[in-house]
């Protein structure tokens, strides 16, 4: 998945997905990802280790509150 953002937040993000057969969302069916939580826009791709067709995606930007924009998800 790849997808723009730009935050002045911290701490980690996660996408996570679902199948047919998995349909809730769950650590197992994740991958972390190190964003850069700079202020300016930066482009992310993260890379899934998904075998079956996905029919759900949930993206977890960062660990902590704050304000995130994110463009362009594809």
């Amino acid at each position: 998945v790849e997808f723009k953002m730009r935050s002045a937040n911290r701490g980690t993000g996660q996408v996570f997905w679902t199948t047919a057969e998995n349909k809730g969302f769950h650590r197992d069916r994740s991958t972390t990802f190190e964003p850069k939580h700079d202020g300016e826009w930066h482009e992310h791709a993260v890379k899934l280790p998904v075998e079956k067709a996905m029919i759900g995606l949930r993206l977890d930007p960062s660990t902590a509150p704050g304000e995130i924009r994110l463009d362009a998800i594809k």
